[in-house]
């Protein structure tokens, strides 16, 4: 990995090496990726690996989920990727939500999501911003909006299901190992600095050549900050599992996580309350559902990677608006297998 120069260059050193231990070096099914065509640095790939199969990919490569490649290509395919997802969520608002809509979207948003984790914040702040204003005004607001609860099955307007709905937003949120709805302006700064640290140990020589670009160097500074790190931390960390990476993040910067998972709760039970919402789901693992009485509304339960702390949120509404009443973190470890412990989210009438 790196310049087609060094590359080749380690390819004479490994065949030097090979033939001074009485070996014969003849890769036969040799492959390369480029990000872009460059004549020279072909032709210096093929001078030592000359059967080799050319790849090139005008995403950049990446190790371990850190691009390393070209970002301005990248932001522009990412950019009108937002867009057309944009434009899909503006639909539906318009036209109302079919489930085909809703799986449809929900294709797009993970896969996006983990391309954002691949660049520096630099490139992908306003992005991350638009995908949650999307998330939020969809899966919350619009949805509640549109969706017919109360008309027969296979009535117009009765496209989506309550339950399909919450099991959507939950799974959702489940698989892109998000918290509430600010996953991906949290979350992605600790990807970002969980990949470094895996490749400072795995790929060392790539970790330095990235670090020695000074626009690099300050990218991961920018992550470490946003992910509540020190740079020491970071550093001292780089051995460790992500989920352990994870759990050395400032307690400041967990608590103000979960003042946020509070106040994304009770803005998604406002919007129940809004719209005539009166019987939910509770999610007891990902495999459960089970339907609450109609004085009780629940979103609970979601596993999450990597934040070794249990929430309680308790919220007494009053008409249609609700106060948190109290809440509290209790921390927790993490089995033999690296796995971290769940958050549940409760909110519940009285």
């Amino acid at each position: 990995m790196g310049p087609a120069e060094d590359v080749a260059a380690d390819v004479e050193i490994v065949k030097a090496r090979a033939e001074s231990a009485g070996l014969h070096l003849q890769p036969r099914k040799s492959r390369f990726y480029m990000p872009r065509h460059h004549p020279a640095s072909i032709a210096a790939i093929k001078s030592v690996l000359p059967d080799a199969v050319r790849e090139t990919a005008n995403t950049g490569m990446t190790v371990l989920g850190t691009l390393i490649g070209r970002h301005e290509w990248m932001k522009k395919q990412l950019n009108d990727k937002a867009k057309h997802i944009a434009g899909k969520l503006n639909d539906m608002l318009t036209t109302g939500v079919s489930l085909q809509a809703l799986l449809t979207a929900m294709q797009y948003v993970p896969s996006l999501i983990n391309h954002l984790y691949t660049l520096p914040p630099s490139l992908t702040s306003g992005l991350s911003e638009l995908l949650n204003r999307a998330c939020k005004d969809t899966f919350v607001k619009a949805f509640f909006a549109k969706v017919n609860l109360s008309a027969p099955a296979g009535a117009e307007g009765h496209d989506v299901t309550l339950e399909q709905l919450l099991e959507a937003r939950i799974f959702t949120r489940a698989n892109t190992g998000g918290v509430g709805l600010h996953d991906l302006v949290e979350r992605g700064p600790v990807a970002y600095v969980c990949n470094m640290a895996k490749l400072a140990t795995r790929y060392p020589r790539v970790f330095d050549r990235l670090l020695e670009d000074a626009s690099r160097a300050a990218d991961f500074e920018v992550h470490v900050q946003r992910a509540g790190f020190q740079m020491a931390t970071v550093k001292d960390a780089a051995t460790q599992r992500p989920a352990e990476i994870i759990a050395l993040r400032s307690k400041a910067v967990l608590d103000d996580l979960m003042a946020k998972c509070a106040l994304d709760l009770q803005q998604a039970y406002l919007a129940s309350c809004e719209w005539g919402v009166s019987t939910v789901l509770t999610m007891r693992g990902r495999d459960r559902l089970r339907r609450l009485s109609d004085t009780t509304f629940a979103i609970a339960v979601v596993s999450m990677m990597g934040f070794g702390l249990h929430e309680l949120i308790n919220v007494k509404p009053t008409d249609k608006y609700a106060t948190l009443s109290h809440v509290w973190v209790e921390k927790s470890g993490y089995n033999a297998n690296g796995q971290s412990c769940r958050i549940d989210l409760h909110c519940r009438n009285y």
